[in-house]
């Protein structure tokens, strides 16, 4: 068991370095040949900021000194992440929704062949329902 009262701000910067540092630097060893750097960028970023929130959760409220002063990190980090998962839902809906749909360009872009038919389907159906309501 931890004893926040002796060691606080040693135990708060190992977790803060736990989870923000250690743990992010371990998936990027793992996975830096099977990821693009893209990917492999923005699933750190998400890492870290997870890092953050769950550090800033298991440090006792009473206890924080250093958070405090990198929580703050957070949020432009999400704000990174949106824009990256919004430039991939567009990229993904003009290869769905574009009048040559092609299966082999959303599996370039790493969606599984699965739900890459499952993209183009509800993209056939969606064309279909606006013909029928167009009265074409």
């Amino acid at each position: 068991m931890i004893d926040w009262r002796t060691d606080a701000l040693q135990m708060e910067a190992v977790t803060l370095f736990d989870w923000c540092v250690f743990l992010p630097a371990m998936f990027v060893l793992c996975y830096r040949r099977q990821l693009t750097t893209g990917a492999l960028a923005v699933r750190t970023i998400g890492i870290v900021c997870a890092g953050l929130w769950v550090a800033a959760s298991i440090v006792p409220d009473d206890r924080e000194s250093l958070i405090g002063s990198v929580t703050w990190l957070r949020y432009p980090g999400l704000a990174l992440l949106v824009l990256a998962e919004g430039l991939a839902l567009v990229a993904v809906l003009k290869i769905t929704f574009s009048k040559t749909p092609d299966e082999a360009a959303l599996r370039r872009l790493n969606v599984p062949p699965l739900i890459a038919r499952l993209m183009l389907a509800e993209a056939r159906f969606w064309r279909w329902l606006w013909t029928k309501l167009r009265g074409e």
